[in-house]
């Protein structure tokens, strides 16, 4: 399914966008379920920032807890998402992760702690040990657009190209890799500009895991809703 310029553009940026890799009520079901089980009206902007799970939403960054509804797994079972997948590791023999959702309110200055990060680039990291992988090999994660998401609506985001010169940044950390926030130098540890990606509802944005990935500030009006798939 994907084209000599997809595999050219993961190859190159470090990832690829996929359209309508869902079907529109598999999509629907999924938004359904999300404002349903965290019991928040999607009308009433107050709701979102009233967890009924004990700050889940807040402690977990907009990350939920729930993994298993059988909309989610019509998504994780999309023919379109298998195809994807199958084409960038040629072979149609795949397991996919169980991985969740995420709702991301807007950030507001009288919900402190709401999808702060420290950072003003947002929320950048990878999803292994940094330390102990310094050498490549072939990993990719997803995440599916349940709505349409807006640059500044806290979408996702990486820092493209950095996948081609993740050795060379991990050699060069001399095994110190506090970077960010949390290194008190954060536009100065090769991350700086990372670009938040919009899409559309249905949309498949496929990364390479070596690069340093997130979401940006939600400075809009809505909430960000997705599903992450591998």
């Amino acid at each position: 399914m994907l084209t000599a310029s997809d595999h050219q553009h993961m190859a190159e940026s470090g990832y690829v966008v996929i359209s309508d890799a869902v079907a529109a009520e598999d999509l629907a079901a999924v938004v359904d379920g999300v404002w349903s089980h965290m019991r928040m009206n999607r009308n009433d902007p107050e709701s979102w920032y009233h967890d009924p799970h004990g700050d889940q939403l807040q402690s977990l960054g907009g990350f939920m807890r729930q993994m298993h509804t059988p909309a989610m797994w019509r998504v994780r079972q999309s023919p379109k998402i298998h195809r994807a997948f199958a084409d960038l590791w040629g072979t149609d023999n795949l397991w996919v992760t169980i991985d969740c959702c995420i709702l991301k309110p807007p950030l507001r200055a009288d919900r402190p702690g709401w999808g702060e990060t420290g950072d003003p680039r947002g929320l950048l990291h990878w999803d292994f040990s940094v330390p102990d992988t310094p050498k490549r090999f072939k990993l990719f994660q997803a995440v599916v657009f349940l709505e349409d998401t807006a640059a500044d609506q806290g979408t996702f985001q990486c820092v493209p190209g950095f996948q081609n010169r993740y050795e060379e940044w991990h050699a060069s950390r001399d095994g110190n890799f506090e970077f960010g926030s949390t290194s008190g130098t954060p536009m100065e540890d090769g991350l700086e500009n990372p670009m938040p990606i919009a899409g559309k509802a249905g949309d498949l944005l496929i990364w390479d895991s070596f690069s340093p990935h997130g979401h940006c500030r939600n400075t809009s009006s809505k909430p960000r809703l997705a599903q992450f798939v591998t």
